[in-house]
């Protein structure tokens, strides 16, 4: 008990309290201190067992050393609190599958909440247009594992807007691909690129 780490001991022992008490199991994650005052992440997992008497007699268990999985962890809430920080639109889905992160710059851009986009097809909800096809661009993600270009996308009060994607593909140890796409709302440029069109053509008409 002492090598647990002060601010997890209470939540250990209620965890192993509760299952004592109704010889049940548990699972608890927490910390330890180990030579040097060195802190690692671990979880037990263990069950309580009773004897002929009906009285505790003994606790079997197994503690895993998840110390490399909780570092992976906060380094994700970590990027992720970055890309909650932009204003541009960020979101992830798997290859082939629906949304599964949606940040603030989309919902800024876009106009649908993280709970409205999560579960659907990117193409389906933005109402995406391809230069070359979805197909196309997905067999470019395959191969590839990035792809970037201009599309056309609809947001939630039905205005169009050219964005330029950029779409990258990462994939986990499981083997599982998930794009990220990171998309620049381009209408403001193509606005001002058609009034400054404009200006110059009234310009040398002017001239003439």
């Amino acid at each position: 008990l002492e090598r647990i780490h002060p601010e997890d001991r209470a939540r250990v022992e209620a965890a192993s309290k509760r299952a004592d008490e109704s010889f049940s199991t548990y699972e608890v994650e927490f910390r330890v201190t180990g030579p040097g005052e060195s802190v690692r992440w671990v979880l037990g997992r263990g069950v309580a067992a009773p004897g002929p008497g009906g009285q505790l007699e003994r606790r079997m268990g197994v503690t895993l050393d998840i110390t490399r999985r909780k570092e992976a962890e906060q380094s994700l809430r970590r990027q992720a609190d970055l890309l909650e920080q932009t204003h541009e639109p960020i979101f992830t889905w798997q290859l082939g599958g629906p949304i599964d992160y949606w940040n603030r710059g989309s919902e800024m851009v876009y106009g649908y909440s993280s709970q409205e986009a999560l579960g659907h097809m990117s193409h389906e909800l933005l109402k995406t247009s391809y230069p070359a096809g979805m197909a196309q661009i997905d067999a470019w993600l395959e191969r590839d594992g990035k792809w970037m270009g201009e599309l056309t996308q609809t947001t939630k009060d039905g205005r169009e807007i050219d964005v330029e994607a950029l779409m990258v593909v990462v994939e986990d140890a499981a083997g599982r691909k998930t794009v990220l796409e990171t998309n620049r709302d381009m209408s403001a440029y193509k606005l001002a690129e058609e009034v400054a069109l404009r200006l110059n053509a009234e310009l040398e008409e002017r001239v003439r």
